[in-house]
């Protein structure tokens, strides 16, 4: 029981997170904005400055069981100067509800946004993201580096998600630590020890 409850919760985004979303839209704030499919179905908004043509853009990354929606006072404190990109990745926000890897499919994600800004012209993007988006964004460019990267910030990133359960469910004997990492593994087809962002930071430039 405890090793099914753990594989699900670490498999799946937070249940009464998705029951209780944050919610709004950019227009809530008084903001133009568009909504946008990026080319893995995810859904996205994409919103530009009033004035200016500017080239540079911001790629926001939500963290686990959170959703674009959750970025908004982020988004409105950037929207003067940036044109800004914010998305759901797969299983969280306006897409179908489903498993997560915790960064290593989601940067997948990643490249798909990059792909979107590339093709709308702009060449000069920050990519910010938070706890897995952090981690999404680090694999993403450690794996395939976009060159219209200029810069990388994270938020609460982690080094090693296994490591993370180890430290949070301490009191758990190891063997049933690893059986619900391993169970969570094969729920959501991913191999959870392999998700290590740490190993790639140094591959960055």
């Amino acid at each position: 029981l405890v090793v099914g409850g753990g594989a699900a919760f670490l498999a799946f985004p937070t249940l009464w997170r998705r029951l209780r979303p944050s919610t709004g839209t950019p227009e809530d704030d008084g903001l133009a904005y568009e909504r946008v499919r990026l080319a893995d179905g995810c859904a996205a908004w994409l919103m530009r400055p009033a004035c200016g043509s500017s080239r540079k853009a911001v790629c926001l990354c939500h963290g686990r069981s959170r959703s674009k929606a959750w970025l908004r006072p982020l988004i409105r404190s950037l929207m003067p100067d940036f044109t800004v990109l914010a998305f759901d990745f797969k299983s969280h926000g306006e897409n179908p509800y489903g498993c997560t890897t915790v960064g290593q499919t989601e940067a997948d994600t990643v490249d798909c946004a990059l792909d979107l800004l590339a093709e709308r012209g702009f060449d000069r993007v920050i990519l910010y993201g938070c706890s897995m988006g952090g981690a999404a964004a680090l694999i993403s460019q450690g794996r395939r580096p976009h060159a219209s990267v200029r810069g990388l910030v994270t938020d609460g990133a982690f080094a090693s998600f296994t490591e993370v359960v180890d430290h949070r469910a301490a009191r758990l004997p190891r063997y049933l630590r690893w059986g619900a990492i391993f169970l969570a593994g094969r729920l959501a087809g991913y191999d959870p020890w392999g998700v290590r962002p740490i190993d790639i930071v140094e591959r960055i430039t």
